[in-house]
């Protein structure tokens, strides 16, 4: 697909105040011109994103700022909220401020044994408490490399992790519950935003998160940290449930999408770079996590002090700084 040069400001605008919203024709639907649009984030500006000659990616924050201008006449009765964060769903993908190591490719898994359902919370599957069931513990493939396997011992030091969850288009996290430990200590973060540390393995941690904007993709980001002496057992453990907002669904718009460690999250077998828990950073070289045990299923971990209650966020400071 040719790219497409962006326009500047000044005549963006001035295009949105000639041809406004209002042109499109009847038939139009701008949930199938922002799905377009989502898909086409190869180019520099996606041609879906210009609608009637109007650069509608988010060259420009200030016409999402004026998002109001912008709603004149939504074919689908949306509110000037909901456009905003369609227009947010739209370049959430093209945007740069975070990227790190390379293009800004997330290197999000695409295999449908790393897919993800998301699924309607209402009174016949009300929303969950996150627990440890069926949850692998997981480090790095330095495991692979040795003859003890799984729970064996691993070098000491820090260790990055990623998991990226891609939510169906039209979605919008907006909080989410983790629970989590790791033999010997982690530190947590949410589409780079620091959540917590816990450096008591035994005792896990539940937060609840409010996410600071709208966004169709997470990025669960864990520095884990195995600070023995010598040669020991570590492992990530943590489930998370997030909870997102379909904006083209009038009633019951609420879904929650369940993510646990298992072997389609990415690592490596080196100390973390730098920036790797922005939602940008390129893992596409990166391994993907040595599964050990499921929690209590073996290995030296056994059973865990779960709390129901949530820690206070963020808590603590980062691990590695």
């Amino acid at each position: 697909m040719p790219s497409i040069k962006l326009l500047p400001f000044t005549l963006l605008f001035a295009s949105v105040l000639a041809t406004p919203l209002a042109i499109l024709d009847s038939n139009d639907s701008l949930k199938d011109l922002f799905e377009q649009c989502n898909k086409d984030t190869t180019t520099t500006t996606p041609v879906s994103c210009i609608i009637k000659g109007v650069d509608f990616s988010c060259i420009a924050q200030e016409l999402i700022e004026d998002a109001i201008l912008l709603t004149s006449s939504c074919p689908l009765d949306l509110d000037t909220q909901q456009f905003t964060e369609l227009l947010h769903l739209c370049c959430d993908d093209m945007e740069g401020s975070h990227s790190m190591s390379g293009s800004g490719d997330s290197g999000e898994d695409n295999d449908d044994v790393c897919a993800l359902q998301s699924i309607p919370v209402n009174s016949t599957n009300p929303a969950v408490p996150a627990s440890f069931d069926n949850v692998y513990w997981i480090w790095t493939q330095e495991l692979n490399a040795t003859t003890g396997g799984p729970g064996a011992g691993v070098p000491p030091g820090g260790r990055p992790f990623r998991r990226t969850v891609r939510l169906p288009f039209g979605h919008v996290a907006e909080r989410a519950e983790a629970l989590i430990t790791t033999d010997n200590a982690y530190s947590l973060y949410l589409n780079g935003e620091f959540i917590g540390t816990g450096t008591y393995w035994p005792n896990a941690q539940r937060f609840n998160v409010t996410l600071p904007r709208p966004h169709n993709k997470v990025v669960v980001a864990v520095y884990g940290e195995n600070y023995d002496d010598g040669n020991s057992p570590a492992g990530v453990l943590a489930s998370l449930k997030i909870y997102s907002r379909d904006l083209f669904c009038k009633d019951n718009c609420e879904y929650v999408t369940s993510v646990i460690t298992d072997s389609c999250w990415k690592t490596e077998s080196v100390p973390p770079p730098d920036g790797f828990q922005f939602v940008n950073y390129t893992d596409t070289t990166w391994d993907s996590a040595y599964t050990q045990y499921v929690y209590q299923g073996g290995g030296p971990w056994g059973s865990l002090n779960v709390p129901a209650s949530f820690t206070p966020v963020p808590n603590g400071t980062p691990l590695g700084n």
